[in-house]
């Protein structure tokens, strides 16, 4: 069973590649232990413009994710999901090892 923990995200729009991304990263207070032993440190939204395309032969990557540590012996997990506009199930995410990939099948 999950524990619903309330925790507090500071977001902001980055300039990196898009103007359509919103990182938001933890922030806990001082005294917020379940906060603070969370391991979710960053949620990314990415928002795509897709071209029309009459045909595809094979399934298309249209982007690819990845979630990288500070310590090359950290091991956390990742979660990617399509949260919005998948009604006629025609997207799919693939998912590695710290990798993901959203498709369009």
């Amino acid at each position: 069973m999950m524990n619903n923990i309330l925790l507090c995200f500071s977001c902001s729009r980055q300039e990196v590649n898009s103007k359509d991304t919103i990182v938001c990263r933890k922030r806990c207070p001082q005294n917020d232990v379940d906060c603070i032993l969370n391991e979710t440190q960053t949620i990314t939204f990415q928002t795509l413009a897709l071209p029309t395309v009459p045909y595809l032969p094979q399934p298309l990557i249209l982007t690819t994710m990845r979630a990288v540590a500070m310590s090359g012996n950290v091991r956390f997990g990742t979660d990617y999901r399509i949260l919005e506009g998948n009604e006629r199930q025609l997207f799919d995410i693939l998912k590695g090892q710290g990798v993901g990939e959203f498709i369009i099948i």
